[in-house]
């Protein structure tokens, strides 16, 4: 348990603390001294069901700790790109859960939805060529 002396000023980032997760803020008074004590909590670990750099920078920008772990689930896909996204993203975060049932699992997925066609991961180089010329120069969602 930790002690610290609390003026008011102090109350809204000591409940920001508390709101993220890394103490139970419990305030205290006794007579003209207010006082904090700060009760750590255990923080379940969190996995990134990805292996994009993108997602794992995002989070590192925000101080939040992680691991990385990629999922060799397959993505259904769909003719949808929101149906898509959002079931390639379930089946991500159902495999690492799965394998880590007392983690937290962050899972995502970005589909490209282009002249109405969903556009997938490129099979190989020569594919994501293709995919990028189409894509040049004009607006894709």
């Amino acid at each position: 348990m930790i002690l610290a002396l609390l003026s008011s000023s102090m109350a809204g980032i000591v409940g920001t603390l508390g709101a993220v997760g890394m103490a139970r803020v419990q305030f205290r008074s006794k007579g003209m001294l207010e006082y904090l004590v700060l009760v750590p909590i255990m923080i379940p670990e969190i996995i990134l069901a990805s292996a994009s750099p993108r997602r794992s920078d995002i989070l590192k920008k925000y101080g939040i700790k992680f691991v990385q772990q990629s999922s060799g689930a397959e993505e259904p896909g769909s003719l949808y790109a929101h149906d898509a996204a959002m079931n390639n993203a379930r089946c991500k975060a159902l495999d690492i859960s799965r394998q880590n049932p007392d983690k937290i699992v962050l899972s995502a997925d970005t589909v490209i939805e282009f002249e109405n066609e969903v556009i997938g991961k490129p099979e190989n180089a020569e594919d994501a060529v293709r995919i990028l010329k189409r894509l040049s120069g004009k607006t894709h969602f």
